[in-house]
C-alpha cells in the first residue's frame, strides 16, 4: 500500500486486478485536483505525445493527476531504448513538479530498466500479487458489514475456496448474497450453497456430504448434474474414496481424545478449517469402523477394476455412489 505521504508517481503491478483497483483507489484519495485535470491513458495512447502535452497550463488549476493503465512501459518488452529515454526526461520533470501526481496500474515491473530506476526513486513501487486467506477475510468482513449484513467465518471461508479465486469475483458473490438474505441478516454456509455459482470442488463436496448422510438419491442426482456439464469423472472417483478415508481417520483419532486442531493437522486441512473437521465427526457417527472400512475396500477393489480395465469409469462411479 502506499505511504500516507502523497507521492509524485505510483506503480502498482502483478496479477492481481483487485489490489491493483484498490491500491489506485486509496492513491488517488491523497490527490486534490479538479476532476478535470484528471487524465487517463493506455498502451494505446503516445506516451512521448502525453506527457509533453502534460506539460502545458491547464484552465482548471495547475494541480493534475494522470492515470496509467497497461502501458508496458516497465516491462522487459517495453517501448525501444531511444524512446524510453524520452519518457524517461519526461517523467523526471513532471515528477519534480509539485502538481503531478502519476499512477500507473501495470502487469510487469522490469527493475533493470532505467525507466523502471527513475519510478522508484521518485515513488512508491508495489507489487500486487497473491493475497493470503487472513487478509481476504477481512475485505469480506468489511464489505459485509459495509451492506449492514454479517457472515459466519466457516461460510467466508466456504466461499473462498470454493468459488473462482478472484475478490472481485468473490465480492460480486458477496453483493448477491447481501441481497439475498438483507440488512440485518447473516450469511450461513447453506446461503452461500443457494445463493452463489460454485466450483466443481464445491458440488463434489455437496455429492460427499450426500453420500455420508446416506442419501444416495441426491447422491445421484448431483452425479448426473455434473456428467451433465461435462465435469471429470476422473475427480470424482478420487475424492470419494478420499472422504471415506478422512471420515474414517476423524473418527478414529476423535475416539483416541485428538483435538480437532491436531486431527486437522493429519488430514492435511487448514487450521482455520477445522469446522470441516467438525462435519467429518459428526458424519463419521452415522457409521460404524467396519462399515467405513467395507466402503474404503469396495472404492480399492473399482480403482483396480478400473485400472485393469474390466470396468469403465462411469460404472465404477456409479457402482461408488451405491456400494
Amino acid at each position: 500500500m502506499p505511504d500516507k505521504d502523497t507521492k509524485r508517481l505510483y506503480v502498482f503491478y502483478g496479477t492481481n486486478e483487485y489490489l491493483k483497483d484498490l491500491n489506485v483507489r486509496r492513491a488517488r484519495q491523497h490527490v486534490k485536483c479538479d476532476s478535470m485535470n484528471i487524465y487517463s491513458f493506455t498502451a494505446s495512447d503516445d506516451m512521448t505525445q502525453v506527457l509533453a502535452e502534460m506539460a502545458e497550463p491547464s484552465l482548471f488549476g495547475e494541480d493534475k493527476l494522470l492515470l496509467f493503465t497497461n502501458t508496458g512501459l516497465f516491462g522487459a518488452k517495453a517501448q525501444a531504448t531511444d524512446k524510453e529515454d524520452k519518457i524517461s526526461d519526461y517523467f523526471i520533470q513532471l515528477c519534480e513538479d509539485e502538481h503531478f501526481t502519476l499512477i500507473f496500474k501495470e502487469n510487469d515491473f522490469d527493475k533493470r530498466k532505467k525507466i523502471s530506476k527513475v519510478a522508484q526513486s521518485y515513488g512508491d513501487i508495489v507489487q500486487c500479487d497473491k493475497m493470503e486467506q487472513p487478509e481476504k477475510l477481512k475485505i469480506i468482513n468489511s464489505f459485509v458489514k459495509s451492506r449492514g449484513c454479517s457472515i459466519q467465518t466457516p461460510a467466508a471461508v466456504f466461499l473462498l475456496t470454493n468459488t473462482v479465486d478472484d475478490m472481485q469475483c468473490v465480492l460480486q458473490e458477496l453483493e448477491k448474497l447481501c441481497l439475498f438474505v438483507g440488512v440485518g441478516n447473516e450469511i450461513s454456509v447453506d446461503t452461500v450453497k443457494k445463493v452463489c455459482t460454485l466450483t466443481v470442488n464445491a458440488r463434489i463436496f455437496d455429492l460427499n456430504d450426500a453420500l455420508a448422510e446416506r442419501k444416495t438419491e441426491t447422491a445421484l442426482s448431483i452425479m448426473n448434474s455434473l456428467m451433465e456439464d461435462k465435469q471429470n469423472i476422473s475427480m470424482m472417483l478420487v475424492m470419494i474414496p478420499r472422504n471415506w478415508m478422512m471420515m474414517y481417520d476423524a473418527k478414529l483419532l476423535s475416539q483416541n481424545k485428538i483435538n480437532n486442531q491436531e486431527i486437522a493437522a493429519h488430514l492435511g486441512i487448514a487450521p482455520n478449517m477445522s469446522f470441516i473437521v467438525q462435519k467429518l465427526i459428526k458424519q463419521a457417527r452415522n457409521y460404524s469402523f467396519e462399515e467405513l472400512e467395507d466402503k474404503i475396500k469396495r472404492c480399492c477393489k473399482l480403482d483396480e477394476a478400473l485400472k485393469n480395465g474390466s470396468i469403465k469409469d462411469i460404472q465404477a462411479l456409479e457402482l461408488m455412489i451405491f456400494a
